[in-house]
């Protein structure tokens, strides 16, 4: 298989990174920062452009992998392709595509992607879907290259699981944050809380999350609530978001006699 990579970021990197041990040649690179994809094409001996309308014409698969708000783009400015146009976005339609392909679809991994950790590719699911059937094997034998966890998902279902992504990696990630300033931004004594994290993370994804809550706002124990929003009264932000977070608990933890209304 023969794809044209269109992106120079993170997924770009980290695809280019996967896709070296496999039989998938890379065409070709565009990306529109001439010294960063100089830098990763030659990273992999691979040909590359700043020029858009250079790319190769005939590849199966081109695959836009830059930032949600640039796909549309991307997508305007390429020559016209015999192959199957994809892009990578959780939370972009599929339907977007349409006025610059014959053949198109949409080609998400869940994962964070960063180019100073490449992300190996063996255990991360991939969402696909294609305005045709018959494009269907095309997409689901690249996925195949890099990961045996291939679903079909549509722009609709893909969405929504975009939106659980964000609230379950994002928002903890940011909540880690807090925590971390909360002390003093001190790395041994933040590093305390891994095991706890580890612990509560494994049980949310043996159980029902919401069964396995705990802490003082599921157990309505409102001095503690009150002693940390004490701690909290020189920083509002972060009491309100404390206050929000703690009575949101609160709210869900009295659905769990019927959690499937959860």
């Amino acid at each position: 298989m023969q794809i044209v990579i269109l992106g120079s970021g993170n997924i770009a990197s980290n695809l280019l990174y996967a896709l070296n041990e496999t039989s998938v040649k890379v065409r070709c690179l565009y990306g529109r920062n001439a010294v960063k994809t100089e830098k990763l094409a030659n990273r992999y001996s691979i040909p590359y452009t700043n020029i858009i309308t250079e790319i190769p014409k005939n590849a199966h698969l081109y695959i836009i992998a830059v930032s949600d708000n640039a796909i549309v783009q991307v997508a305007k400015s390429l020559p016209d392709i015999n192959g199957m146009l994809v892009h990578t976005a959780g939370s972009v339609a599929m339907h977007n595509l349409h006025p610059y392909a014959h053949n198109y679809g949409v080609c998400y991994f869940l994962q964070s992607f960063s180019e100073e950790a490449p992300t190996m590719f063996q255990n991360i699911p991939a969402f696909i879907e294609t305005n045709l059937p018959e494009n269907l094997q095309l997409l689901k034998q690249f996925v195949n290259t890099l990961t045996p966890h291939c679903f079909e998902y549509n722009s609709v279902q893909r969405l929504q699981l975009h939106l659980a992504s964000v609230i379950a990696c994002n928002f903890t990630n940011h909540f880690l944050a807090i925590a971390y300033k909360l002390l003093n931004s001190d790395i041994q004594t933040y590093g305390h809380l891994k095991p706890l994290m580890e612990h509560t993370l494994k049980k949310a994804f043996s159980n029902n999350p919401l069964l396995v809550q705990t802490g003082p706002a599921v157990r309505n124990d409102t001095q503690t609530l009150e002693k940390h929003l004490n701690i909290l009264e020189n920083d509002p932000e972060i009491k309100n978001l404390y206050k929000f977070v703690s009575d949101n608990i609160v709210k869900l933890s009295q659905t769990k006699k019927n959690p499937d209304e959860f």
